[in-house]
């Protein structure tokens, strides 16, 4: 498996050390993440369209909408999250990676 650009499976950083490292590495070059309500973010990728929104509460990560529209549907109650669960969500770096 292959997460972050860092094979996994074969060996594990042996200090804690050495993980935090690799994982601040990738995160300080994540994009940042605009705060829409709540526990509810966008990564900021400028010129880009449908960029998902992400639902981060402590580790657990998933998709709230497609786009911020699609968000905003499912929190007004115009559509139901479940519609949006067969859908092709954009990949972003680092994020997308933590679902």
């Amino acid at each position: 498996m292959d997460i972050f650009g860092v094979k996994i499976g074969g060996g594990q950083p042996e200090r804690i050390e050495e993980a935090q490292k690799v994982l601040l590495k990738h995160y300080n070059n994540a994009p940042k993440l605009i705060p829409i309500y709540s526990h509810r973010y966008m990564p900021f990728i400028p010129e880009n369209t449908n960029i998902p929104v992400f639902s981060i509460m402590q580790s657990d990560i998933v998709y709230y909408g497609t786009d911020l529209i699609s968000y905003l549907e499912i929190e007004f109650g115009l559509k139901q999250y479940n519609d949006i669960m067969q859908t092709n969500f954009q990949y972003v770096i680092f994020w997308s990676d933590l679902l």
